[in-house]
């Protein structure tokens, strides 16, 4: 059984969740995949689970010790190692978060032995000495290969060529600058690129008064404006502006297919007129815009309830009777029937006598 690690920005995480059976010795790997921090590093592994501690040099695919396979919980941290000058540059991965479960085992027979695991120190001197056993062989190889050209025995036809080499990506994640890293060798390469992060559009809201709000993904706001349009632009700049760009972007065809032939904005009562190809019309109200006030021909920012509002009191002054005199044209009567005061009477003409409704009016009898 193989336990997959990953180490990104200092943490090492474990792909998988499944528990170990204690004292589990010379059965159970472990892999890591470094990010490109670690490229070119002496790693250290180190295993911890309880009292029971253990360092394992890593190289590539190994083994757990089985000092550390007890049960409990195993945490596994790294550590690498770079020469720089006369100094030595550590990086270290943040505590683990979750370690891995190892659960008691069933019982053992009599006489089980306990398997052995080697220190960091024999680990360095085996890998010293496999790589002193590799470098002997090389050199036996290589006088080799000098006696055997110098006899003559290379000389011959062109042999096949040689296997190309091999590119993969390895992933990509963000970064403040731009960058890519081979996690492989020269001739197989494996990339991991570093790509900033940019900025987009989040939003965008139509303000409805010749101006737009942008938001970035960034958290910037701006803000555009319309060409041609005010600082503080009236009711007729914003129904044009509106209507022109309701023009250029109409809505969706009506009902049946039917297509829009028209778009007309009405000022005064804030609607929009749509003429449909079929002939028929709708109305709809238009966007909340700043309104007029003090007069009907003022364009300052006043809201549409007092725009409304002004509007009535212009129509009720408009139809009032001037004091200079004046036709009636309906039903008119007083409020107030005062006897003592001199006012407008409210009076009747009828054919046979009759008492008056209230004080202060008169009622007439024709024959």
């Amino acid at each position: 059984m193989n336990l997959a690690f990953a180490v990104r920005d200092r943490r090492l995480t474990r792909k998988g969740l499944e528990p170990l059976a204690a004292d589990t010795a010379g059965h159970i790997t472990f892999t890591v995949d470094f990010d490109a921090e670690w490229t070119g590093m002496v790693k250290v592994v180190v295993f911890e689970n309880g009292e029971s501690r253990a360092e394992v040099l890593y190289t590539g695919q190994a083994e757990i010790p089985a000092a550390v396979l007890g049960a409990g919980e195993l945490y596994v941290s790294v550590n690498g190692y770079r020469s720089q000058g006369d100094t030595v540059a550590i990086v270290r991965t943040v505590a683990m978060a979750r370690p891995v479960q190892i659960l008691p085992a069933g019982a053992a027979p009599a006489g089980d032995p306990t398997a052995y695991t080697p220190t960091l120190l024999e680990q360095i001197l085996a890998a010293a000495g496999e790589a002193g056993t590799a470098a002997a062989e090389a050199q036996a190889v290589k006088n080799e290969l000098l006696a055997d050209k110098e006899a003559g025995l290379f000389t011959g036809e062109t042999g096949p060529a040689g296997e190309s080499a091999t590119i993969a990506v390895d992933g990509a994640e963000e970064g403040e600058e731009a960058a890519v890293y081979n996690l492989g060798t020269a001739r197989n390469a494996r990339l991991r690129f570093i790509l900033p992060r940019g900025t987009g559009i989040a939003e965008i809201v139509d303000n409805w008064d010749g101006t737009w709000t942008v938001v970035f993904s960034n958290g910037e706001i701006q803000t555009l404006r319309a060409p041609g349009t005010l600082d503080n632009p009236g009711e007729a700049v914003l129904s044009a502006a509106v209507a022109d760009y309701l023009t250029a972007h109409p809505p969706a065809a009506g009902a049946d297919g039917r297509g829009i032939t028209a778009i007309t904005y009405v000022p005064g009562e804030n609607q929009w007129i749509f003429t449909f190809s079929d002939g028929e019309s709708e109305e709809v109200a238009g966007p909340a815009i700043p309104a007029v006030s003090g007069s009907l021909e003022s364009t300052s920012n006043e809201t549409a309830a007092s725009s409304a509002a002004l509007r009535t009191a212009y129509l009720l002054a408009s139809a009032a009777m001037a004091k200079g005199g004046g036709t009636f044209t309906g039903a008119v009567y007083a409020a107030v029937q005062t006897p003592s005061e001199s006012l407008l009477r409210n009076t009747s003409l009828t054919a046979a006598e009759t008492t008056p409704g209230g004080d202060g009016e008169i009622c007439w009898q024709y024959e």
